[in-house]
């Protein structure tokens, strides 16, 4: 099975596609050739709906962060509002802690990781979300995916180890250090 990267696909006109330097023609599709008058209409479109894979595999692998915050704790809401439920912005009381939280460099790091999924998400998840035809002005590149993917992979990879704190040991309104420090083993 051969991979390609959207790098290295390109539309020709309504329907063909360049494939490193081989020209493929879609079967089933008879697209206007470029010199007839919806020519380049039939190419952008193809190039949409290259983009849109991308788009879309984007948008709902950073959605996919939120739902997992969701199912590991209980708690509604979604992107850096529900980052600080869940790491305890604001209340000092993270739900879901990445490590022992206990020492300044610990709490450090916990912070920054919740930094880093406010970001993710006020990067790659908010314009997408907020903004009509958002595949005609939101521009991504494969390279910003890909470092997203990584980014992501991370992400599920230190919230596999996390702990968290289920609803029954939570406390609202307590910025009791003890219950900061409540945890079980996280689910993967």
């Amino acid at each position: 099975m051969r991979v390609l990267s959207t790098l290295q696909v390109r539309a020709v006109d309504g329907d063909t596609l360049r494939v490193g330097g081989e020209r493929i023609r879609l079967r089933g599709i008879d697209a206007p050739e470029l010199s007839e008058l919806e020519g380049p209409t039939a190419k952008r479109r193809l190039e949409e709906l290259l983009r849109k894979s991308l788009f879309h595999a984007v948008f709902e692998a950073t959605k996919g962060v939120s739902e997992r915050l969701r199912q590991m704790t209980g708690i509604s809401g979604d992107g850096a509002g529900l980052v600080d439920q869940c790491f305890g912005g604001g209340s000092g009381v993270p739900v879901v802690r990445i490590n022992g939280y206990r020492t300044e460099s610990e709490i450090s790091e916990h912070r920054g990781f919740a930094n880093l999924l406010r970001g993710i998400f006020g990067t790659f998840r908010n314009p997408p979300a907020h903004t009509p035809r958002a595949t005609e002005g939101w521009v991504l590149t494969e390279a910003d995916a890909l470092d997203l993917f990584s980014m992501l992979s991370l992400v599920h990879r230190r919230l596999d180890a996390a702990r968290f704190r289920p609803p029954e040991q939570r406390v609202e309104g307590r910025g009791d250090p003890v219950h900061a420090l409540l945890g079980v083993a996280g689910r993967g």
